[in-house]
């Protein structure tokens, strides 16, 4: 038999024996209590029964605790006072807070929202610590959980976790010197992508589904990496609408809508489920999500 078979119908007795003990009378427990007189002498005699205890005997005009009695009154409050607060809503300061915070998130992606989400976190919780990760191999966190957030454009291999759509974005060309509109920016040479880990630029797996191929030149494992190149060389890189804005505004980098008919690329928010409610887990990603939103 388990040990809470024993508890089974006697733990909502607790608050009628700790108004019985702090009052010392039946009917000033019962007012307390919101209930009738007779309704707590059954409440006693119950709890008579189940402690082995008279706890309660008149003498003279009053009535007075038995010293099993008086020994109960501060367990039954500390019991008590454990249950109201794992009961209560859970509240959440992030000024006060000096948790850490892991999330996930792509190399270009990092770039313009990482100083920004940096900045916003200090200052709103300046006791906690903020850890960026480059974006994991997903499938090695299907089961797990030790990050708070990932920002991906891929979600399919996190089964196990909620996700939600954060916006759309897609493909460009980057360039540092203008270009003839005349020419097929595919027969450029290209600088492709490929981070560790993986085989090729993702710009290729959207070129080859709608029939395109490039000319590469050179490829790198970083979008910071690209970045540099496009600078320095006449290489051009396919890069997300975004990165490309954020070099063409931190770098000088030019870019064009070479192919606006291509279908949007949903870039998700993911979290594990055990963390859908936790008020700090709520907080950030509510602060990534709506930086995120308002670039």
């Amino acid at each position: 038999m388990h040990f809470t078979d024993n508890l089974k119908g006697q733990l909502d007795l607790l608050p009628s024996l700790l108004a019985l003990l702090e009052e010392k009378h039946v009917s000033r427990a019962a007012d307390r209590m919101g209930v009738s007189q007779p309704a707590m002498s059954r409440t006693l005699a119950q709890l008579r029964d189940a402690l082995g205890d008279r706890l309660i005997e008149r003498s003279g005009s009053g009535m007075l605790l038995t010293p099993r009695a008086e020994a109960l009154i501060p367990a039954v409050r500390n019991l008590l006072n454990d249950a109201h607060k794992l009961f209560a809503t859970t509240s959440f300061n992030p000024s006060d807070t000096e948790q850490d915070f892991r999330i996930a998130l792509p190399d270009p992606l990092a770039h313009y929202i990482l100083p920004r989400l940096a900045s916003a976190f200090q200052n709103a919780a300046p006791n906690a610590s903020l850890h960026a990760h480059d974006l994991p191999d997903l499938n090695a966190y299907q089961y797990t959980d030790d990050l708070n957030l990932i920002v991906t454009p891929n979600p399919g291999p996190l089964q196990n976790w909620q996700t939600q759509r954060l916006y759309s974005d897609h493909y460009v060309l980057a360039h540092a010197a203008p270009i003839d509109k005349k020419t097929d920016p595919l027969s450029l040479p290209h600088i492709a992508i490929i981070p560790p880990g993986t085989r090729r630029d993702a710009a290729d797996d959207w070129l080859e589904a709608g029939g395109y191929e490039r000319l590469i030149s050179v490829s790198v494992p970083s979008f910071s990496l690209a970045a540099e190149l496009i600078g320095a060389t006449d290489s051009v890189a396919i890069l997300p609408r975004r990165f490309a804005a954020y070099l063409a505004e931190t770098r000088g980098v030019l870019w064009t809508d070479a192919w606006p008919d291509q279908s949007p690329q949903p870039v998700w928010l993911a979290y594990p489920q055990r963390l859908e409610q936790d008020p700090a887990s709520v907080w950030m990603r509510n602060l990534t999500t709506n930086i995120l939103r308002s670039l």
